[in-house]
């Protein structure tokens, strides 16, 4: 159980799961979000937790494995969002770019 404080705080939390890695270190087909830890798939942990934290809107930036990830996150109000072709790790945070203003999962 993730705890919270209550503040005054009146900023919304807007969540972006980068979950577009390839995951060759795992040497698998599968995407490296999709495997499962406990019996659910890595990405389904977070975005329970980010549930948990009391995200108004979440997005899923998808790029190996697309399809399939797609259909994890298929119950998230906003559609998946294509990660830029990543050359290095860093450009990984080039999927914030792509998050449009007013769209996500809302509470």
């Amino acid at each position: 159980m993730i705890s919270r404080q209550l503040t005054t705080d009146a900023r919304m939390l807007e969540v972006i799961v980068l979950a577009a890695g390839r995951g060759t270190r795992m040497k698998s087909e599968l995407p490296k979000v999709l495997h499962h830890i406990g019996g659910k798939p890595m990405v389904a942990r977070v975005l329970d937790t980010a549930r948990q934290l009391g995200a108004e809107r979440i997005h899923v930036v998808v790029g190996h494995g697309a399809s399939q990830v797609a259909d994890a996150v298929a119950a998230l109000p906003s559609p998946p969002l294509p990660s830029p072709p990543l050359q290095l790790h860093g450009d990984a945070c080039a999927g914030q770019a792509r998050v449009p203003q007013g769209q996500g999962e809302s509470h």
